[in-house]
């Protein structure tokens, strides 16, 4: 099997495109809760763009392993970008809390995909360098997730909600 047919080198490059987008989502609704005024829980998307991009060397690496080329070749992922999950998911009032689940939820969701639109089982031996990292890095989020505090029962709730002009 060639480097451009193997299921395991595209679940490689695949993820690292998804990663991408998803590091750059988590960047851009950083900074739109920035200006909403939501400190918390915009350091929090920049702390995980900061770990994604941790994440994307460890996989670079990875594709490098595998390939011995260039891993950083655009693959067009036949999937809906997770950036809309991160998009449609988001609420002005998140709290960090929120963020991580919302990025634990993603990442999970992004994974499964991949192994199943490839036809990778999750205990193929072919692929479980790049499972492991996937793994370590759900194990961070999960950890992360444990120690956020978790929010009040109606954090949702604003008495002086934006008022959006026309």
């Amino acid at each position: 099997m060639t480097a451009t047919t193997d299921p395991n080198l595209a679940l490689i490059r695949d993820s690292l495109s998804l990663k991408r987008e998803i590091g750059d989502g988590y960047s851009q609704l950083a900074e739109q809760l920035e200006n909403f005024n939501n400190p918390a829980a915009a350091a929090s998307f920049l702390k995980l763009a900061e770990q994604q991009q941790q994440h994307i060397q460890r996989l670079a690496a990875l594709a490098s392993e595998h390939s011995g080329s260039d891993p950083s070749l655009s693959v067009r992922v036949d999937q809906a970008s997770p950036a809309d999950d991160i998009n449609a998911s988001s609420h002005y009032l998140m709290t960090p809390y929120h963020a991580v689940a919302l990025a634990l939820e993603i990442e999970q969701t992004t994974q499964h995909t991949l192994l199943n639109r490839l036809g990778i089982s999750a205990s193929d031996p072919q692929s479980q360098s790049q499972q492991q990292e996937h793994a370590r890095h759900i194990q961070v989020l999960q950890q992360l997730l444990g120690n956020s505090p978790k929010p009040p029962e109606h954090w949702d709730e604003d008495l002086d909600p934006p008022f959006l002009d026309d």
